[in-house]
């Protein structure tokens, strides 16, 4: 048939029309196959050059990152043969690339990525901050108060009555001359009176838990300290504007109306000839003990004043002797008014003859276990009252307005 004579005639070197064409397509085909090979060829080994200076450039970038960050010359020379030989050795080129990116994900090193630092620290708990325990002391730290000393500037007395009634004699008599047969006739004058000291209560009460005070064991001395230097203030406190027994506080210095002022002549300021006068217009008698009364700051000013001989009027205190102003001890008391305009910044006068004060309970601590229950409260009462009794030993310092 005719695929024989077609095979008998390639046999004979004779080849087709037909196959000649065929051959001739084949030819063109393989050379279209061979020119895609080349190209496919170039641009793989292109892509090989620039992944191979991609890595080399990110290797460069994780060795400066890792010198900037501190580590040693081995720690850098160890990640450094892990990039080169563990990732890229015996691997295909897209494998090589995602575990190199990885790598950098992991070390959130990357310029996209934010860094996360893995050094134990304090400032994160989880990384070392709960290691660092600190050290708790019992100490406290307390900020100073300041108290006018009122047990130590008046006169104090206990008691175990309800309220405590003074004698007070309030005038005297004269002796008058007479002749050798004058008539006699009685003196008048002499006269008593009473000072009546009433002696109302004050409290103050604390709640505590019970587990507080199992856990820690110097809360309730901590407790009985802060009673009783509220005790002290209050009491120091009313001394100087207590507002007297209708109020049931004790009666202040600086409210009683029976007190003589010496005003300083110099609006809202000290004068040093005015407080002289002040000095000086309290009875010899009471000069004996007397002492001024004035807060830290009026001090500051004192200090600095010179009287007319041209010297201080405060002087320094050496040894036993005390710090005197014009020659007189004097007593730190910040329930004093500030100088200021029409303000009275100075007392002076014999305190303890001037005012008592009487106590009937000083202070009175309880822990009270079952009234707040779950809590434990602890309730401090005082009972104590204290008034002028002899206005004329105090003599009040005002600054002209």
């Amino acid at each position: 048939g005719v695929v024989n004579e077609k095979l008998l005639a390639l046999e004979k070197g004779k080849p087709t029309s037909e196959f000649e064409g065929k051959l001739a397509k084949m030819e063109t085909d393989f050379g279209g196959y061979e020119k895609k090979l080349t190209d496919a060829t170039a641009a793989l080994e292109t892509k090989s050059l620039a992944s191979l200076e991609t890595r080399d450039k990110r290797i460069n970038d994780l060795e400066a990152r890792i010198q900037r960050g501190g580590m040693g010359r081995g720690r850098e020379l160890e990640r450094k043969a892990f990039v080169d030989h563990r990732l890229w050795e015996g691997a295909s080129l897209p494998d090589a690339e995602k575990k190199t990116q990885a790598l950098w994900e992991v070390l959130r090193m990357d310029d996209k990525a934010k860094p996360e630092f893995k050094t134990l620290t304090q400032q994160d708990p989880e990384t070392g901050g709960y290691l660092a325990t600190p050290e708790i002391t019992n100490e406290i730290i307390k900020a100073a108060v300041d108290i006018t000393p009122a047990l130590q500037i008046a006169d104090v007395r206990m008691t175990q009555a309800s309220r405590v009634v003074f004698r007070k004699r309030m005038g005297t008599i004269t002796f008058v001359s007479r002749s050798e047969l004058g008539t006699l006739t009685e003196r008048t004058g002499l006269k008593y009176g009473v000072e009546e000291v009433d002696l109302p209560e004050r409290y103050a009460l604390i709640l505590a838990t019970q587990r507080d005070l199992e856990d820690a064991g110097w809360l309730e001395g901590e407790i009985a300290e802060v009673m009783q230097l509220a005790y002290a203030t209050k009491v120091g406190a009313e001394l100087i504007n207590g507002k007297g027994v209708q109020n049931m506080e004790m009666e202040g210095i600086a409210v009683n109306g029976d007190i003589a002022s010496t005003t300083s002549g110099a609006s809202g300021a000290l004068a040093p000839g005015t407080m002289i006068d002040c000095q000086s217009a309290l009875k010899a008698g009471y000069q004996a003990g007397a002492s001024w009364l004035l807060r830290q700051a009026t001090l500051g000013k004192i200090r600095q004043m010179v009287g007319g001989d041209g010297h201080f009027i405060w002087a320094p205190g050496n040894g036993s002797i005390p710090n005197l102003v014009l020659d007189k001890p004097y007593t730190i008391s910040e329930d004093v008014a500030a100088v200021a305009g029409s303000a009275v910044p100075l007392f002076y006068g014999n305190f303890k003859l001037a005012y008592k004060i009487v106590l009937r309970i000083a202070l009175d601590i309880q822990r009270l276990n079952e009234k707040y229950v779950p809590d434990v409260g602890f309730y401090a009462r005082t009972r104590f009252g204290g008034q002028v009794v002899l206005a004329e030993a105090i003599k009040k310092y005002t600054c002209t307005a």
